[in-house]
């Protein structure tokens, strides 16, 4: 990962590479007690290079101004729609500057149109920012459309590997029922 064999490395060198590495939990899991900037600044302050709270203040207004979300600084958790709350969850991971960033079911519980944006912010961090995605979803929309590579996993395992258009034609059984609409 990263250029760095994973099983070589020591604990401080897994700490290291995790630094770079973002997530975006499938709710979220933003902290219902904070505003949205506070939200994204949380992490920023507890980062091991310590910024300014004038460069955490300019991190958290540039990142929520990238996804359109700059009026919204001020506001609760609970004011947010699903899609926004999606966007706030990726601001604060993207502020973290990651290479990597793992999304957990990204458009689970949101209308087709906001799917599809969220779909179109994971395409922009691939080609704005040069940050790879690995993504875990069910929906064969999202991984049709911000793919480059699938893998179907079956009892542990990795069953299937193919773009998506190679594996909506496999014969393999494990990998037909994911393409049966």
């Amino acid at each position: 990962v990263l250029g760095k064999e994973i099983s070589q490395l020591d604990e401080e060198g897994l700490i290291e590479l995790r630094r770079n590495v973002g997530y975006l939990f499938q709710e979220g899991a933003l902290y219902d007690s904070m505003t949205v900037g506070e939200n994204i600044s949380f992490s920023l302050e507890r980062q091991i290079k310590k910024q300014t709270p004038e460069e955490i203040d300019f991190i958290v207004k540039s990142t929520l101004q990238k996804l359109g979300l700059l009026n919204a600084i001020h506001k609760m958790p609970d004011e947010l729609s699903g899609g926004m709350k999606k966007r706030v969850a990726l601001a604060r991971t993207l502020a973290l500057k990651p290479s990597i960033i793992l999304y957990d079911e990204p458009t689970a519980g949101l209308d087709p149109a906001t799917s599809k944006e969220i779909i179109e912010l994971i395409l922009e961090m691939k080609n704005t920012f040069g940050i790879s995605g690995i993504i875990a979803t069910h929906d064969l929309v999202c991984a049709r459309l911000a793919s480059d590579r699938i893998l179907i996993l079956h009892e542990g395992s990795v069953e299937a590997e193919g773009t998506f258009s190679s594996l909506e034609q496999s014969d393999n059984k494990h990998v037909k029922q994911f393409f049966q609409y």
